[in-house]
């Protein structure tokens, strides 16, 4: 079956638990028309797969909606407010074109049904620590691996797939290089303390990320559980690096 985490965008979290909005029959989250050939064996998983995907980038826009609020509220600089509202606008993208090709699978016209989630309050307190860790965790780490399996999954799909994980592999690299830029802003300007966010990879280290995706959905842009547990654990790995060159450039300074 496909379930569980599949190149998700930056996750919308209330309440202690990732928000995604469940389909419904709407032309509100149409893409261009397109048609991809799908083996009728597999069709209906993989239609699911990528409304899976679609759903999770749909909660990605809320998602982004509440860390620009969090850059206001942590005094960040403006630049930073635009990246998270063109970021924003990537995933509505992403979710119209997910949506899209689903849609092209199973012929169902199904969109991001009311998301109510959407209204739930996010944190109360906000401190450059707590932000520090979430865009180590959210954007640095999984969108840079959401960035690097689209990328891999490319030479694996046909057209018009392979053309809808080129967006996103770009896409979500520049969110994740984003993400970089402010958690160094954070150390560099704000003194945010990096042996609390290499105690935050080594947490990851010990997460799970399997999808119970099997491989042989890869050729339809669906990465299978061994990829992106090796995806994952590589961006933790470069996370670990980059950490450490922030803080050889502290010392230096």
């Amino acid at each position: 079956p496909v379930t569980g985490h599949i190149q998700p965008g930056r996750p919308f979290r209330r309440k202690h638990k990732t928000q995604r909005p469940l389909a419904a029959r709407n032309e509100h989250w149409r893409s261009a028309t397109r048609q991809t050939l799908v083996d009728v064996d597999v069709r209906e998983e993989v239609a699911a797969g990528w409304r899976s995907m679609a759903a999770a980038e749909a909660a990605s826009v809320a998602a982004f909606s509440s860390l620009s609020q969090q850059l206001l509220a942590i005094g960040a600089p403006s630049e930073f407010l635009v990246m998270a509202h063109e970021d924003a606008l990537d995933e509505i993208e992403h979710a119209r074109l997910c949506y899209e090709t689903a849609r092209s699978i199973d012929g169902k016209p199904l969109g991001a049904a009311p998301f109510a989630a959407a209204l739930l309050p996010g944190p109360r307190t906000v401190t450059d620590l707590s932000f520090a860790k979430d865009c180590l965790k959210e954007s640095c780490v999984m969108e840079g691996a959401a960035a690097d399996i689209a990328r891999q999954l490319v030479p694996l799909t046909s057209p018009p797939l392979r053309a809808v994980m080129e967006t996103i592999a770009s896409d979500e690299a520049r969110h994740a290089a984003h993400g970089w830029l402010m958690l160094e802003w954070l150390v560099t300007q704000r003194g945010v303390d990096i042996d609390a966010l290499m105690d935050v990879v080594h947490q990851l280290r010990n997460e799970s990320f399997g999808n119970h995706t099997d491989d042989r959905f890869e050729r339809y842009g669906l990465a299978g559980s061994d990829r992106w547990t090796s995806t994952v654990h590589a961006s933790i790995d470069n996370a670990e690096e980059r950490l450490g060159s922030l803080r050889v450039g502290e010392l230096a300074g």
